[in-house]
């Protein structure tokens, strides 16, 4: 099998949803590593209220 084909099964072999970053090493011009990264996105829960747009400081409606 030569670079070029097994380059392209690597990438051809990644996850169908793949999120990260494939870096491809080169000495004299000829590919020789292939460092493959998975990132991972978290879902942040999503907040039932929304912040207020003061956060009271400065707020004068609260002091009386």
């Amino acid at each position: 099998m030569t670079t070029m084909e097994t380059l392209q099964q690597i990438v051809d072999n990644l996850p169908a949803n793949f999120y990260g970053t494939v870096t491809i090493g080169f000495q004299n011009s000829i590919p020789g590593t292939v460092e493959v990264k998975q990132s991972y996105r978290l879902e942040t829960p999503k907040s039932q209220t929304s912040r207020p747009a003061s956060r009271g400081a400065a707020n004068d409606t609260t002091r009386k």
